[in-house]
C-alpha cells in the first residue's frame, strides 16, 4: 500500500459556507483588506448561462469523433491565417540580449539554423522592420530596445468545442466564470483564437458589448475547469491582484486521483517544484534527495536553470471508490506554482486522472526533439510561402487542408480536477450551475460533505 511521504497533518479545512446556498454571499469573520471590502459592493451572485453567437466557417471549423463509449467528442478548429508578429527582445527576461540574433532565435524557438536562414533569405523574419539579407546582419548582437518580426502561419492547436458560458458573477470592473477544460486562459503561442479570452471577446458580445477587453487576474491550468475571475477595467485588475499578490484569498479545488489515500485527517505536502521542459510547460515535485538529482541532470541537459521553488498544498479525503480504485479531494494550495495540485499529488504516487503524457512523463531527448519539431514545422511553412506566395490567401486554404481536413486526433481524458471556489473578501464564487463530468455522479454527496459542520471524521 502506497503511503504518502514527508506527511504533515492538519486540523481539518474549513468547510464551504453552511448557507442554505451554496453560491450565497458569505458574512465572513475572517479580517480582509478594508480596500476590498469597501471596493466591492455588496450584491448578489447572478450564476447563469449566455450562449455564444459561434457560426462554423467565420473563424473556426468543427469536427466530429466517436469515442470508444460512443458518444461524439466534437473538436474546435482555428482556420489558418497569416499573422505578423512583432516582439521585443525584452520580453525574454535577458536570453535573448547579447546573443547573436541567429543563436539566440534558433534557441528561443528550436529551429536549426539552416531553416533560420531561409527564413531570412524570403523575408518572413526581419530584425527592427528592416530585412536581413546578409550573414553579419543574421549574427548582430541583440541589444535593449531590438525588435524582431515574424509572418507566421498560425495554426492554433484543436480545443474541445463549447458554445455556452456560466457567469457567476459580474459588475462593471470584473466577471467571475466558469473556465470550460481544454482551453487556455489567454492567448498564447499555440492556442490564441482558440483560447477563452479571445473566444469572450469575440463570440459573447451580445451579452459583453462590443469593447470587451479581458485582463488578466489570475490563470486556471488549460485542462482545468472553474472558477475564474476576469478583469474588465484596470480596476477590477489592481483590486484583486493585490489579494493573490498577499495571500488573501482562499481557493479550494476538487481533484480525483488514481489510488486509495488512506489518511483521514487534513495532511499537507510541501515538496518543490522546479521546471523541467520549459517549452512544453513541464513541472515536476521533488519529494527526495534522489530525484532533485536526477531532475539537476534534466534541467543541464535541457540548458535550463535549475530553480525548484517552495510549494505547499492542502488536502482532504472527500470519497473513496475501492471498486475504481480512485480518491477524491478537496485540494487547498497555499501557493500558487504552476502545476502545484498536480505535480504534488503526481510526485507523491497518485496522479490526478487524466494527465496527458506529455504533462507527466519526461523526454531525455526533450532538446533535440524540440529542435526537430520546431524545423519540421517550419519547413512546411516556408515550403507554403515558396509556392504560394507570402501575402496568398492559398496559403491558409492549404494549410486547413493539410492539418485538419482527413486527419483524427487524439482524444484528450477529461483532466479530473476543478476550480471549485475562491473566497475573497466578502464574496464566495462558486460555479452552481456547471459540474465537469468526473464530478456528477457524486456531486451531491460532495456538496453535503463541505457542508458539514466542522468535526473530526
Amino acid at each position: 500500500m502506497k503511503q504518502i511521504s514527508n506527511l504533515k497533518k492538519l486540523e481539518k479545512i474549513a468547510p464551504s459556507s453552511t448557507s442554505e446556498s451554496s453560491h450565497s454571499l458569505l458574512k465572513s469573520k475572517k479580517t480582509y483588506s478594508k480596500n476590498v471590502s469597501s471596493a466591492i459592493p455588496q450584491e448578489k451572485f447572478q450564476n447563469f448561462i449566455i450562449p455564444s453567437r459561434f457560426r462554423e466557417g467565420e473563424e473556426y471549423v468543427l469536427t466530429h469523433q466517436k469515442r470508444e463509449d460512443d458518444s461524439i467528442y466534437t473538436f474546435r478548429h482555428v482556420i489558418p491565417y497569416i499573422h505578423v508578429y512583432d516582439q521585443s527582445v525584452e520580453n525574454y527576461e535577458g536570453r535573448m540580449i547579447g546573443k547573436p540574433f541567429k543563436e539566440a532565435y534558433c534557441s528561443e524557438y528550436g529551429i536549426d539554423e539552416n531553416t533560420f536562414s531561409r527564413m531570412c533569405i524570403m523575408g518572413v523574419i526581419t530584425l527592427n522592420h528592416q530585412p536581413i539579407l546578409t550573414r553579419q546582419k543574421q549574427f548582430q548582437k541583440l541589444k535593449e530596445g531590438d525588435s524582431f518580426q515574424v509572418k507566421d502561419i498560425r495554426m492554433d492547436r484543436p480545443v474541445k468545442h463549447f458554445d455556452q458560458l456560466e457567469i457567476i458573477y459580474e459588475n462593471e470592473d470584473f466577471v467571475v466564470v466558469t473556465k470550460p477544460d481544454g482551453v487556455c486562459v489567454h492567448p498564447i503561442r499555440r492556442y490564441h483564437k482558440n483560447s477563452l479570452f479571445y473566444m469572450m471577446e469575440h463570440e459573447y458580445d451580445q451579452h459583453f458589448g462590443n469593447n470587451l477587453h479581458c485582463k488578466t487576474i489570475h490563470r486556471l491550468d488549460r485542462q482545468t475547469s472553474g472558477v475564474l475571475i476576469v478583469g474588465k477595467t484596470p480596476k477590477g485588475v489592481n483590486l484583486f491582484q493585490k489579494q493573490f499578490k498577499g495571500q488573501h484569498i482562499n481557493k479550494q479545488y476538487i481533484a480525483k486521483v488514481h489510488g486509495i489515500i488512506h489518511e483521514n485527517s487534513v495532511f499537507e505536502i510541501n515538496d518543490p517544484i522546479v521546471c523541467i521542459q520549459p517549452w512544453d510547460g513541464l513541472y515536476k515535485s521533488i519529494p527526495n534527495r534522489e530525484k532533485e538529482l536526477e531532475y539537476r541532470e534534466l534541467c543541464k541537459k535541457n540548458r535550463v536553470n535549475f530553480e525548484p521553488k517552495s510549494s505547499i498544498t492542502k488536502f482532504q479525503v472527500l470519497l473513496r471508490n475501492e471498486q475504481e480504485n480512485t480518491t477524491t479531494l478537496l485540494c487547498t494550495p497555499i501557493t500558487g506554482r504552476t502545476h502545484q495540485i498536480r505535480e504534488h499529488l503526481s510526485g507523491q504516487g497518485f496522479p490526478i486522472i487524466g494527465e496527458e503524457v506529455s504533462m507527466t512523463k519526461i523526454d531525455p531527448e526533450y532538446s533535440e526533439k524540440r529542435i526537430d519539431t520546431g524545423t519540421e514545422i517550419w519547413k512546411y511553412k516556408l515550403d507554403l510561402f515558396e509556392k504560394y506566395g507570402l501575402d496568398s490567401p492559398q496559403v491558409a486554404m492549404q494549410a486547413l487542408q493539410d492539418t485538419v481536413y482527413g486527419r483524427s486526433f487524439s482524444i484528450p481524458q477529461d483532466l479530473c480536477l476543478f476550480s471549485f471556489r475562491y473566497q475573497v473578501g466578502p464574496f464566495d464564487f462558486q460555479s452552481s450551475l456547471f459540474a465537469p463530468e468526473f464530478l456528477k455522479r457524486d456531486w451531491n454527496e460532495i456538496c453535503h460533505i463541505l457542508k458539514r459542520p466542522n468535526k473530526k471524521r
